[in-house]
Order: C-alpha cells, then structure tokens, then sequence
C-alpha cells in the first residue's frame, strides 16, 4: 500500500485500538486500490490479538463504513478467505491520483516526501 494511505490510517476515527492495528494490518497489505484478502490467523498473527477479536474488530470496522468485505466461498461449503476493500483508499485517490506521496496530514498541513 503507498505510504499515504498507510499514514492515513492513523487518522481514522475508531473506537478502540484493535480496531486501528487490524485497519493498519489490513493497509499494510492492501494492494492500490485498497483491496487485499488475509486469512483471519494472518491477522491474528500480524496484530498479535486472538482471532475472535480479530473478527470483532472487522465486524465493527465493517459497520462503522471504513472497510467493506466480501466473503467468499470455493465451493458451497468451503470458504476462502474474504476480500477487504479500506474504502477511504478511494477519497486518497481523489486528493492524490498520481500517488506523488502529498496529502493533507490531518491537520490542514501538506506534508511532500
């Protein structure tokens, strides 16, 4: 994931701090644009939270409009892995298409790198 959308995470409003190291996980991962698709054990692994808050987390996140998810299935009764989509990836794109690494950092600053 570029670095603003990683650095951008850190400004993204969530009620608690699993939430915001699974967000980060999940930007670390992304792909451009913003989609990636880790097991719930990767996850786990990543952010060093058990699986069950893992899944909280992305319930919660889901709810809370900052990641949408597509489960996904092999077949009728084997699941793969869902497709995560960080959907403020979308609104960096628009402020920087060209992914020159210049954004707003939150505090009306523009920061170049």
């Amino acid at each position: 994931m570029s670095f603003n959308a990683t650095r951008h995470t850190w400004t993204i409003d969530v009620s608690s701090s699993a939430e915001l190291i699974v967000l980060l996980a999940l930007a670390e991962l992304a792909d451009k644009q913003g989609e990636c698709f880790p097991s719930i054990r990767r996850l786990a692994q990543m952010t060093k939270l058990s699986s069950r808050h893992v899944r909280r987390s992305i319930k919660s996140l889901e709810k809370s409009g900052h990641i949408s998810v597509k489960r996904r299935k092999w077949d009728a009764k084997t699941q793969r892995s869902s497709l995560y989509k960080l959907l403020y990836v979308e609104i960096l794109e628009v402020l920087d298409p060209l992914g020159a690494d210049t954004v707003s950092g939150g505090y009306g600053l523009s920061v170049s790198h």
